[in-house]
C-alpha cells in the first residue's frame, strides 16, 4: 500500500520527533512529506505511534483515480 505523510508543526521538538517515527516506516520527499510503500500491519503501527506523540494525524493513500483520505 502507498501512502503519503504530511504534517505542519511549528514546534521543532515535536516535529524532529514525528520526522524520527516515519523514517521509520518510509522516504522523506519534501521537509515534511513522506512517501510510504508499507504493509496494513506496519500502517497500523505507524498511525499508532504518531498518535501517541499528536494529537492529531492525516495518513492519505493514493488511489489510480483519484486522491483519498485514509483515516
Amino acid at each position: 500500500m502507498f501512502v503519503v505523510v504530511c504534517y505542519d508543526i511549528p514546534d521543532d521538538k515535536r516535529r524532529n520527533r514525528i520526522s524520527e517515527i516515519l523514517e521509520g516506516f518510509g522516504e522523506r520527499v519534501q521537509f515534511s512529506i513522506f512517501e510510504c510503500d508499507i504493509k496494513p500491519e506496519n500502517l497500523k503501527k505507524m498511525k499508532e505511534k504518531l498518535t501517541e506523540r499528536s494529537e492529531e494525524r492525516r495518513v492519505g493513500k493514493e488511489c489510480r483515480s483519484r486522491w483519498s483520505p485514509y483515516h
